[in-house]
């Protein structure tokens, strides 16, 4: 339908104004409808709107039914697309329009092409704004290859579908597809978001029509004077006074959040059944300028959360804040911007929120309120001012007497679905009384996070209590809750851990990765029937074969030649067979060496082996093994290597004994990985398989660091929570020096024993490695491994615990360094960050003399590691920039001096 609006003729807001320098900084941001409305209002351009121009955007507005808001809308686009002044729109406004932006005339309108000028027409204030909104909508509707760009093809579609009398269907299309477009840069006022932001202003209540007396009280609010004109200077003051957002501070978001968030979806409509209270659903997303003052300043006043507190409220969030659900102590790690709620638990709810809520418009800071019965009492986002918010809230918050949570018994507690009466069952699950624990944590299948604290007590009945109340439930654990029970289930006892077993085999069913899980709980399920990898493995020490031969390609081949001079043509025994299917196992294996393909080579080999099996059974099987790999035949592989090894058993230094057991491990790892890609049970054999041979090489002195990775791949794919301290230990204690088995450890304590831990594990190596010589590499390796453990715990809030395992790093270091010089350029850039850390601490806790003495001990040591991150991310120039400007006037003149000269600036 055509745009017919009375009096509209006489409002040339957009019309061309006279020549002017540009000036970007004057082009601001999208201000409020009702400054758009006045910008319109002001027919002749001079800054002051008075009565009769009012008067003229009334009778504008007046005709306006139910489509008020949207022809509003779809009038800015007309108004933007206007090039001659004219009220008779063509598509030639819009072909003039394109063409104006390719500023090279190439035909193609490519990202960024065209200026900020450019795109404001050369207009400045709001009428540039509105230029720029209508000239970015165009871009964004143009470029429907989404690759940046629009096309001589793609401008003619649009002047194609604009038709030759444009209509307001068309511009409402563009401007519904603007509105679902999401920006990459949540800072820039994207055409659908500005076009969300009019029209949620200008439509309070969303019934589609515009307000006309909210409109008159804004005018009047900021008609200072009270002459009915409204000057440009009262708009500019106002425009300030409404500028609501503030930018967040460091001490602001150390305070904490305020807001009384519910965890989960289910438990806040239990709430508001039982309270009668509005839901309140709060959106915030990280880096938008209001989200981020909201969660700064609102979020965190005191009188904001007490009139939260008369709503149940939810939040939505789609960015994390922090890697962890739970610390070492198994205590819920809440969002540090958002508190009370985990990451996950805010990024969850979206999804159904949105779909239910949110009316496919996906923008933030949004607050939506929603009664008992499913009524969405009001809507309040892209405001511009956050007393906006909190007069909707005073409006319909219905406070409830708060119930005394710290009286009720843990029986109680747990009938409430409140995050309140939660956090007071978390809070006795860490009482220092033991006994209060205990009668705790048989409620963590009700509080699966007070669960979690109880699978890392410090007291193993506690531990056990928990674990079994929480396998009681295990349907209702999400997939983090199951797998941190499958860890702790590793070290509990055999009745706990059967219970642990029984509970979750249902929940499982389907999850190939958490069966493949629940079955390394059965120990008997890890044992092949090749026999008692202890047998294996004490054998395979004794070998003398310390490196496997390897034979180029080139002598592989000649090799092969000269059997061929030796060897009949036709008629070759068992014996020759087999000798030429070794002869062609080796031109594979120097294939492959040379990035060959050495296929056809290893299904020969397999022919002669077959032929030669009779000569001897086993070394057959062992050459078909072999070969099959080289085929990605892992079914045949493992056939082959299975007949071969127990023939071979004992005869561990044969290059052949090495062979199969590398394709039994080999085989074994593909085929269980294969079952976890297609979601289908790990059968137990291919796990016991893989970890006879794995483990049988790791005790052999021809085993090489692949055989460790392959076999810890496996175990962490099937969370073989049992096995692998054991499995690292063997890895380490074979390659001690290896980095990389190193950082698998860290990674593996730190989730699974927690920080504090970390030196456990180092006394472990210690005892299994005797040799002397291997001291200063383990103790230098235990020295990351602490600072790592430090900065662990700094994530974690715990000042004191990263205190002590920075000191214990920098004695580690000391150790090792004192035994072997070479390792001191390294070791000292390691205590370098470590004492760099330790005085951000102590500084942080007031000891500004311990402060000093660690930043000093830093400066001093390895001057060129100042400048290099540690695992949190700072400097120690960084650190001590923090720090001086409270330090310095601590200190006499002679240290003043000596810290400006170690950090200048």
């Amino acid at each position: 339908m055509g745009i017919m609006i009375p009096s509209l003729s006489a409002l040339l807001l957009l019309a061309p104004s006279g020549p002017q320098d540009f000036d970007p900084s004057l082009v601001p941001e999208l201000a409020t409808a009702f400054e758009v409305f006045t910008e319109l209002a002001d027919l002749d351009q001079d800054g002051q709107v008075t009565a009769a121009e009012v008067a003229s955007l009334e009778s504008w507005l007046a005709p306006m039914a139910l489509e008020r808001v949207l022809e509003f809308s779809t009038e800015i686009v007309f108004q933007g697309l206007n090039r001659d002044g004219l009220r008779v729109w063509t598509p030639a406004d819009l072909a003039k329009s394109l063409a104006h932006l390719d500023v090279d005339g190439d035909g193609v309108i490519l990202k960024g092409e065209p200026t900020l000028e450019v795109l404001c027409n050369g207009e400045m204030g709001t009428r540039g704004v509105l230029r720029r909104l209508t000239s970015e909508l165009i871009l964004e509707e143009g470029d429907q290859d989404a690759d940046g760009a629009v096309s001589k093809e793609e401008r003619a579609r649009l002047v194609r579908v604009w038709g030759k009398q444009p209509n307001m269907t068309v511009a409402a299309e563009w401007i519904e597809a603007a509105k679902k477009r999401e920006s990459g840069d949540r800072n820039r006022m994207a055409p659908g978001v500005a076009f969300l932001t009019l029209e949620s202003q200008i439509d309070e209540n969303r019934d589609g029509l515009y307000d006309i007396d909210r409109y008159w009280a804004w005018f009047k609010g900021r008609d200072a004077n009270a002459d009915g004109v409204l000057t440009r200077d009262e708009r500019r003051e106002q425009r300030v006074l409404d500028e609501g957002w503030r930018r967040p501070t460091a001490e602001r978001m150390a305070l904490p959040c305020l807001m009384p968030w519910q965890r989960n979806f289910e438990d806040a409509l239990a709430i508001q059944k039982r309270t009668g209270q509005v839901l309140l659903i709060a959106a915030n997303m990280d880096g938008e300028t209001a989200c981020d003052s909201l969660a700064a300043w609102q979020y965190r006043d005191a009188a904001f959360g007490d009139l939260a507190s008369g709503y149940v409220c939810l939040v939505v969030s789609p960015d994390d804040h922090q890697p962890r659900e739970y610390d070492d102590r198994g205590r819920r790690m809440v969002s540090p911007r958002l508190g009370r709620v985990t990451d996950r638990e805010h990024i969850d709810l979206e999804p159904a929120l949105y779909e239910r809520y949110f009316e496919g418009r996906r923008v933030a800071p949004r607050h939506v309120g929603v009664d008992v019965d499913g009524t969405i009492l009001f809507d309040v986002y892209l405001i511009n001012d956050p007393k906006q918010l909190s007069a909707k809230l005073q409006e319909h918050a219905r406070p409830v007497e708060a119930l005394d949570w710290s009286a009720m018994d843990s029986s109680d507690l747990m009938k409430y679905a409140d995050a309140e009466a939660r956090e007071e069952l978390e809070r006795r699950m860490l009482d220092p009384d033991v006994a209060v624990r205990l009668a705790t944590a048989v409620y963590g299948g009700a509080d699966p996070d007070a669960g979690m604290i109880g699978l890392r007590d410090p007291e193993a009945a506690v531990r056990e209590v928990a674990a079994m109340a929480l396998a009681s439930r295990g349907g209702s654990l999400d997939a983090v809750q199951m797998r941190r029970l499958l860890q702790g289930a590793a070290e509990l006892g055999e009745e706990a851990r059967a219970s642990v077993v029984n509970g979750l085999t249902l929940a499982v069913d389907g999850d190939a990765y958490s069966m493949a899980a629940l079955e390394s709980l059965n120990e008997a399920s890890r044992a092949s029937s090749l026999g008692l990898v202890e047998d294996w493995r004490a054998a395979a020490s004794l070998s003398s074969l310390t490196v496997v031969p390897e034979t180029s390609r080139d002598e592989a081949l000649a090799q092969l030649e000269r059997l061929d001079g030796v060897l009949p043509a036709k008629g070759a025994t068992a014996a020759q067979s087999l000798i030429r299917a070794q002869a062609l196992l080796r031109v594979a294996t120097g294939l492959l060496a040379q990035s060959e393909d050495p296929r056809d080579a290893a299904a020969e080999a397999i022919v002669f082996a077959g032929r030669g099996a009779a000569a001897d059974p086993a070394r057959a099987q062992a050459i078909t093994a072999q070969a099959a790999a080289f085929g990605g035949e892992w079914t045949q592989t493992l056939r082959a290597a299975r007949a071969a090894l127990p023939s071979l058993w004992s005869a561990t230094s044969d290059p052949a004994y090495i062979g199969a057991l590398r394709a039994l491990a080999t085989s074994a790892t593909q085929l269980a990985y294969g079952q976890l890609n297609a979601n289908q049970p790990v059968p137990a054999t291919l796990v016991a398989d893989a970890y006879l041979a794995g483990r049988t090489l790791m005790a052999h002195p021809a085993a090489t660091e692949a055989d460790a990775t392959l076999l810890l791949d496996l175990a962490g794919a099937v969370g073989d929570e049992m096995m692998m301290p054991t499995l690292l230990m063997e890895a380490i204690e074979r390659f001690p020096a290896t980095a990389g088995l190193h950082q698998r450890l860290r990674g593996y304590w730190l989730q699974a024993r927690g920080a504090a831990s970390m030196e456990d594990a180092y006394i472990q190596l210690d005892d299994r490695i005797a040799d002397p010589a291997l001291a200063p590499t383990l103790m230098w390796f235990r020295g990351l491994a602490l600072l790592i453990a430090a900065e662990w715990e700094v994530g974690q809030g715990n000042a004191p615990g990263a205190i002590e395992a920075y000191q214990s790093s920098l004695a580690a270091y000391d150790d090792s360094v004192g035994d072997e010089p070479a390792f001191e350029d390294s070791a000292f850039h390691y205590q370098v960050l470590a004492h760099a850390g330790v005085a951000s601490l102590l500084m942080e806790a007031g000891l500004l003399k311990e402060a000093a003495e660690a930043l000093q001990a830093a400066a001093v040591l390895r001057v060129s590691s100042l400048d290099l991150k540690d695992g949190l991310g700072l400097t120690p120039r960084e650190r001590a920039a923090a720090i001086l400007p409270a330090l310095l006037p601590t200190l006499d003149e002679e240290h003043q001096a000596a810290f400006r000269r170690a950090f200048p600036e």
